[in-house]
């Protein structure tokens, strides 16, 4: 197996292992980084060989236009070359009466003070005790801006529909992309 592919298959693994959004956001660029790497690579190993733009040319071009393809390569340079992230864990509240009634909101408030979110709650349930309980949700992928164009989580790969935002699906289906791009250029390589 490719050590490029090997470390980025690693990169996916130990996302779903880690706790802290900083780590799956390192482990996430470092991914990026590496699969990006291994078309760098291929391409200027093999350039000069005249089989080369045969094998590399049909996928070239589905970089450009697959959106998932495109959004992975995208979000490499939007990694590497801005201060945009590519990934977020958005953070869920849960709202309930300490004693585990039902309840009426009429009106909810929230504001953010640099690190503080208050929340305001207007309930006609005047005798009800409050708590709330915040978590970070799984990490998803994320629309961003890179250079002038707008990149939104992809929705589709090679004609099939996505219906997950998750960076480790996403990341595995453009691995198993690049795989099946070097797998031909092996083959190819076998013969010459």
């Amino acid at each position: 197996m490719n050590p490029d592919i090997k470390r980025a298959k690693k990169h996916l693994d130990d996302m779903i292992a880690y706790k802290k959004v900083s780590e799956v956001e390192s482990a996430w660029q470092d991914f990026l980084f590496r699969l990006e790497r291994i078309w760098e690579i291929s391409r200027k190993r093999h350039e000069k060989q005249r089989w080369f733009s045969k094998v590399y040319g049909p996928y070239a071009s589905l970089r450009k236009k697959d959106p998932l393809l495109k959004y992975l390569k995208q979000a490499r340079n939007a990694e590497t070359h801005t201060i945009v992230s590519t990934l977020d864990a958005p953070i869920s509240i849960t709202v309930r009466d300490k004693n585990g009634r039902p309840f009426n909101v009429d009106k909810i408030k929230s504001t953010m003070d640099k690190t503080d979110l208050t929340i305001d709650i207007d309930s006609s349930d005047k005798e009800y005790e409050f708590e709330a309980d915040a978590y970070r949700e799984t990490p998803v992928v994320t629309r961003f801006k890179s250079r002038k164009d707008w990149y939104n989580p992809p929705t589709t790969h090679l004609g099939k529909v996505i219906d997950t935002k998750c960076p480790i699906t996403i990341g595995n289906l453009g691995l198993d992309f690049c795989q099946k791009f070097l797998d031909e250029v092996n083959e190819h390589t076998k013969k010459t």
